[in-house]
């Protein structure tokens, strides 16, 4: 596999997983803001995530699914 594919399957995975995040959250109401208190992350960040442009390490996922009720593989589940 060639580093620039790897790259694009990052890329896509953290879309898919910023997908996931937002929906979820505002399933259940939540703002950005809140979303990113409960989880103890910025608000930047979060946003950051949601739009695919970060991505999150273990620690973080695991933070946002506790933060949204749900279990970490909700959140990496294919969009």
């Amino acid at each position: 596999m060639s580093v620039r594919v790897a790259s694009e399957d990052a890329a896509a995975w953290c879309r898919d997983v910023g997908a996931n995040i937002r929906r979820m959250r505002r399933a259940q109401g939540l703002t950005q803001a809140v979303l990113a208190r409960r989880a103890g992350l910025s608000t930047g960040y979060v946003s950051l995530i949601e739009r695919g442009r970060a991505n999150p390490r273990l620690e973080t996922m695991a933070a946002l699914a506790q933060a949204l009720k749900a279990s970490p593989v909700e959140l990496l589940k294919a969009a």
